[in-house]
């Protein structure tokens, strides 16, 4: 695919693990290394790939306005991608997304006209970089706003694009909680 980005959301203050998700341990390897070594089987170029938040190890791409949320991550990464490309983003908290499942997105994004997501979740998502997109973000990043209005969920409000479902919709498990981490723990071991 032609001018196409990727991004993991690595950011956050993972308040609600209690720990650093991208450094959990999954199956032997850091979380934010299963997400770029699944990104990287997708981009198949590992410098087009880039890393929202601050990981020992990795060229990261620093909020402006720390204690924003994803969306100034997203804003900040977007001044390293080129109007007219397409963005892959990606939470750094889902280990079980499969490259299959990123290319039902990544298939249908040459149709999009600013995004497309599945129903099941916000994130797995593929943006299309455009002034649109950075306007909205650069609204929705306002430190005045009330932290449920800087959410991905205001920003497809703004914006016109496609929802789809996911035919492998277990493979979109978000893990924000010990609780939730256990789940996909065992979910990985058991196979179901």
């Amino acid at each position: 695919m032609d001018k196409f980005r990727a991004l993991v959301l690595a950011g956050g203050r993972s308040s609600r693990m209690g720990q650093d998700k991208a450094l959990l341990d999954y199956q032997g390897q850091r979380l934010i290394d299963v997400m770029m070594d699944l990104l990287e089987s997708v981009t198949e170029d590992r410098s087009r790939i880039l890393v929202s938040g601050q990981v020992a190890g990795y060229p990261c791409v620093l909020d402006e306005h720390p204690g924003l949320g994803p969306l100034e991550g997203l804003r900040c990464a977007l001044k390293e991608v080129e109007n007219g490309e397409t963005l892959l983003v990606v939470p750094v908290d889902m280990p079980l997304l499969t490259k299959a499942c990123l290319g039902e997105l990544l298939k249908e994004s040459s149709l999009m006209k600013d995004f497309i997501r599945f129903s099941e979740s916000e994130l797995p998502c593929v943006f299309l970089a455009s002034e649109k997109l950075r306007e909205v973000l650069l609204t929705l990043s306002d430190p005045h706003l009330e932290k449920n209005q800087r959410s991905f969920r205001r920003l497809f409000l703004r914006l016109e694009g496609e929802v789809r479902m996911c035919s492998e919709s277990k493979t979109l498990c978000n893990t924000n909680t010990p609780e939730e981490w256990q789940e996909v723990l065992n979910e990985s071991k058991t196979g179901k």
